[in-house]
């Protein structure tokens, strides 16, 4: 197997062209798995940074998709736990995701979700969006990777560093826990 390392110099023309495509997929994923959403600008900053200094390990051919995915998800669950010692540990998200406000009856968005299709989460409510807050930070994770960034589960699982069983366990578990939340939701505000 030959290895292909990135050459030095080309290396921010090769690491914009790579990345231009994934650019609002990862800041998605950012804004949705980050607790603190005052930190936004700075973890986007920071994984984009810490990319573009690691790119020279990056071999050329490899998925760089997966690779960039996981370099901001260890970088997002150490600025979380961050975030985490300085709160209440209750907390899960930060003070600015206020609490959902009743819904319309004609809002299609609960009913989306409910459906278990996982690339609308973009075209959804701030409503539901909220509803994330239930699931642990292994199942946010996994959730969002599949939705925002439309990875598969060995890609998952590469990135996350399990085995794809417990990528699929976590993905089945964060749509259970999504449903129950929503349905729970849609009852109690009356929406159907």
């Amino acid at each position: 197997m030959v290895v292909t390392l990135i050459s030095m110099d080309t290396k921010p023309e090769q690491f914009l062209e790579l990345l231009a495509p994934l650019k609002p997929s990862l800041l998605a994923y950012i804004k949705h798995l980050l607790w603190n959403k005052n930190d936004l600008e700075d973890a986007l900053q920071n994984v984009l940074t810490e990319a573009y200094n690691k790119f020279g390990q990056f071999t050329a051919g490899t998925n760089f998709k997966s690779w960039v995915f996981q370099i901001a998800t260890f970088m997002l669950f150490n600025m979380n736990r961050k975030y985490h010692k300085e709160i209440d540990s209750r907390v899960r998200l930060s003070a600015g995701m206020d609490c959902p406000a009743p819904a319309q009856r004609d809002n299609p968005d609960y009913i989306k979700l409910l459906s278990g299709n996982d690339h609308i989460l973009e075209e959804i409510s701030d409503e539901v969006k909220s509803s994330l807050s239930v699931l642990n930070e292994q199942e946010r994770s996994v959730f969002l990777l599949r939705s925002l960034a439309e990875l598969n589960y060995e890609e998952i699982a590469r990135i996350l560093q399990m085995p794809a069983g417990s990528v699929m366990s976590n993905l089945a578990r964060s749509r259970i826990k999504l449903r129950n939340e929503l349905t729970s939701y849609i009852k109690d505000n009356e929406i159907l």
